[in-house]
This record gives C-alpha cells, sequence and structure tokens, in this order.
C-alpha cells in the first residue's frame, strides 16, 4: 500500500463538514418527497397493491433517512474534529511563542524566544 500523507486545515474540514450536513438535510427532504408521492400514489391502487406499495415505501424510507442520518454523523463528527484541531493547533502555537533557551545543560542565563 502507498503511503498518502494528510494534513488537517481547519477550513477544508469546516468546509467538508458543511457539505455532508448539507447533503444530508438535502437527501431526508428528497427521500420525504418520494415517500409522500409514493403514499399519494398507493391511494389509488387496489388494497393489497395499495398496502404493499405503502410497506415498500416505508421500508425505503427508513432506511433512506438512516443513510442520510450516517452522513449527517459524519459530519458533525467533522465538525467536532475541526474544534479539536483547532484547539490543539492553537495550545501548540501557545507553548511555542515563550520558551526557555538554554545553549547547553551548564548555562544559566534564560533567552526567551517570541514568535
Amino acid at each position: 500500500m502507498t503511503e498518502r500523507r494528510v494534513e488537517a486545515v481547519g477550513s477544508e474540514l469546516r468546509w467538508m463538514s458543511s457539505v455532508f450536513v448539507a447533503g444530508a438535510d438535502d437527501a431526508a427532504r428528497e427521500f420525504d418527497g418520494h415517500h409522500q408521492s409514493l403514499c399519494e400514489i398507493s391511494t389509488g391502487l387496489w388494497d393489497n397493491s395499495g398496502q404493499a406499495l405503502m410497506t415498500l415505501a416505508e421500508s425505503w424510507r427508513r432506511r433512506g433517512m438512516g443513510l442520510a442520518g450516517v452522513v449527517g454523523d459524519h459530519g458533525t463528527m467533522l465538525t467536532a474534529a475541526d474544534t479539536a484541531f483547532l484547539a490543539a493547533d492553537d495550545t501548540s502555537a501557545a507553548s511555542l511563542r515563550v520558551m526557555p533557551y538554554r545553549p547547553d545543560a551548564s548555562g544559566s542565563s534564560d533567552i526567551e524566544l517570541r514568535l
């Protein structure tokens, strides 16, 4: 397997998160719309045929909503990852801003490096 380097960039994580969440919301609306259409069609069918279509439509709706939920959850987790990434990045940057410098173990003077 080829190794690939992955870089976490906060703005890209936020953008990707919003894509997943928006896509999940759009998909849920689409699934709901298809379900409503099938429900309307089923009322015009004979009893058994209408009930069979309703059962199938409900099954498709549950499956679709489940998939949309998984995608939405992934987007939410990307948001949490972005928040954690930014917090870790800020903490790392803060620890580098003021750091004592000792040229060797015997040196007694500290020089502060400010970035």
